[in-house]
């Protein structure tokens, strides 16, 4: 049952919809790693930034249960799309200091945390699928396939994102050499 089921049109498309999705849709800033070295988070912010993280995972999963359960998924889909790409917001802020507040850790911790919101309702969204395409039984097997297709589109967004590093010319900028351009003295 459970190789008739990867050999599906559905199958194929839930496939390419997470490798696509983490990979290429879901990319962050080429400078991510190179602004965290600018902003150096403390532990205790990195802490707390995953704990708000993690919370507002769980409020996400709640919004979907409560609100959007019965709405069309695509459409849930193409929303959460849009508003993770509206991460890029925050990494503005972040590379331009806006405010004086961009770099600070705090800003960092939470501005990279406040769209786990999205990954919530994703997360539900997902599991229905597997629940609607799963043979009686054997719905633990496809949800662990598709998260597996899921990580390896991690991994995938992170070869990209380091590919591209070079190619905006990220890769040079460290924390002293960002601090002098911003006035060293001598």
């Amino acid at each position: 049952k459970l190789w008739d089921l990867m050999k599906t049109k559905v199958m194929l498309f839930l496939i390419v919809g997470m490798l696509g999705n983490m990979a290429i849709a879901s990319l962050i800033n080429p400078a991510q790693n190179v602004i965290q070295s600018i902003v150096s988070p403390s532990t205790l912010q990195n802490g707390v930034g995953s704990l708000f993280g993690n919370l507002i995972f769980l409020v996400g999963v709640s919004i979907f249960r409560t609100y959007l359960m019965d709405k069309n998924w695509r459409y849930t889909f193409v929303a959460t799309g849009t508003i993770m790409a509206m991460n890029g917001i925050f990494q503005f802020i972040m590379i331009y200091n806006v405010g004086g507040f961009g770099q600070t850790g705090w800003f960092f911790v939470f501005g990279n945390n406040i769209l786990a919101i999205i990954q919530g309702v994703a997360q539900v969204l997902s599991s229905l699928a597997v629940v609607e395409i799963a043979p009686k039984g054997f719905e633990a097997s496809v949800y662990e396939f598709l998260t597996t297709m899921h990580n390896a589109g991690i991994t995938l967004n992170l070869n990209i994102m380091g590919l591209l590093q070079p190619i905006f010319g990220v890769t040079s900028i460290i924390n002293n050499g960002y601090a002098c351009q911003k006035g060293c003295p001598g």
